[in-house]
């Protein structure tokens, strides 16, 4: 995650040094859809993988090109129907929701009024949960928790219309929950080794964002 953070910091401070255009709209709400890929902590990584994420934000740019606002997510993973299975065939259905509330600032590099890419921190709460749990002897388990997250992103937009744009969006969100599958009884059904339960979840979002710029700047 560091590593990230770095270039993406660099990748800032490069674009505000050499920033050619000022940003159109004061005021601005941008959606993502994309799709979540586990990367940390193994043991995640090994028994999810993502269903689908959506997340957005609203924004008012603050000078420069700089913007700040609130933005919100809501991701959901799954263990496929092939990634584990008991001796019996037993085959697990559990899901993973993950949502998530918090503040983002970011800057807009704009190539021209119609193209610009955005890059932007977010930092906030999330609120996780496990559902349709199985297991075959009854245990306690423990399937919510709220932990603090970190979100860095990289976007690129094309203005299309007048107020609208389409582009890319990359991201990767740290969380600070260690994932333990004992929690919700996946020992039961899958090995782990005690290395599969260090880290933190992280993951990758790919996909594509929708622009809505309001409140034109004057020329």
């Amino acid at each position: 995650m560091k590593r990230t953070a770095c270039i993406l910091f660099l990748t800032f401070l490069s674009l505000f040094a050499f920033a050619q255009y000022d940003a159109v709209y004061r005021m601005d709400t941008r959606i993502n859809g994309l799709v979540p890929h586990p990367v940390t902590n193994k043991a995640f990584r090994k028994t999810f993988v993502g269903v689908y994420a959506v997340s957005g934000s609203q924004n008012i740019q603050l000078f420069q090109n700089f913007y700040a606002g609130i933005s919100g997510s809501n991701s959901i993973y799954k263990i496929p129907t092939n990634k584990i299975v008991d001796v019996k065939g037993y085959r697990l259905s559990d899901i993973f929701q993950l949502n998530s509330l918090g503040l983002n600032i970011g800057y807009d590099y704009y190539f021209s009024e119609k193209k610009f890419l955005s890059t932007s921190i977010s930092v906030g709460q999330a609120f996780g949960k496990f559902t349709a749990v199985e297991m075959t002897i009854p245990v306690p388990i423990n399937t919510q928790f709220s932990s603090g997250y970190v979100q860095l992103s990289e976007n690129i937009n094309f203005i299309i219309e007048d107020h609208m744009g389409l582009g890319f969006v990359l991201s990767y969100t740290m969380l600070n929950y260690s994932f333990n599958p004992y929690d919700i009884a996946l020992n039961q059904f899958k090995g782990y080794s005690s290395g599969d339960l260090e880290g933190a979840i992280g993951h990758f979002e790919l996909g594509f964002n929708m622009y809505f710029g309001y409140v034109k700047k004057k020329k």
